[in-house]
């Protein structure tokens, strides 16, 4: 028999994943927006080649190691 320390902690750790998959939910519906409008600027010729890519993403981590 559950007594109800044990049935309020259950409640809470559900509310706790009701929570977790809210938030996972808005994440991913955010993630899935930003996929589709890459696309859809890439389908414009909107994009940049890989090096250029990869070359500003060096400079942004070494730009934030700086920061720190």
């Amino acid at each position: 028999m559950i007594n109800d320390k044990s049935q309020d902690e259950v409640v809470a750790a559900l509310y706790l994943l009701e929570d977790r998959e809210k938030r996972y939910q808005e994440t991913l519906g955010q993630l899935q927006e930003k996929i589709t409008a890459g696309i859809e600027s890439l389908d414009r010729g909107e994009g940049i080649d890989g090096e250029t890519a990869l070359q500003k993403l060096r400079e942004k981590i070494i730009s934030r190691s700086q920061d720190q």
